[in-house]
């Protein structure tokens, strides 16, 4: 089940940089900037999902004595990813500028 998760979340890196260059793409060339929300209704979605689905993996899972997943540093290193993953939207949407 670990590599299973592991394995989302580089399909959810994957799928989330083309969201990115597809809206970057629709913001430059189309006419009309309201089509960037064909990229950012489905990009918001999947990041919502992956951090969800994350959460419930660490929670019910690998923290979880009763569980045969039981596993303390799965449950730490997909706390680290998850924080990546938040850290990676902040840098690429530039949440910390004024």
């Amino acid at each position: 089940m670990t590599s299973f998760f592991y394995q989302f979340v580089i399909l959810f890196e994957a799928v989330f940089n083309g969201l990115i260059i597809g809206a970057t793409i629709i913001l430059k060339s189309a006419d009309k900037r309201w089509y960037i929300l064909t990229c950012l209704i489905s990009l918001s979605y999947l990041y919502v999902t992956v951090n969800v689905a994350g959460y419930w993996m660490v929670k019910n899972v690998y923290w979880n004595e009763d569980n045969a997943g039981y596993s303390f540093l799965n449950g730490i290193l997909s706390v680290i990813m998850l924080a990546l993953l938040v850290k990676l939207a902040g840098e690429r949407y530039n949440l910390n500028s004024p």
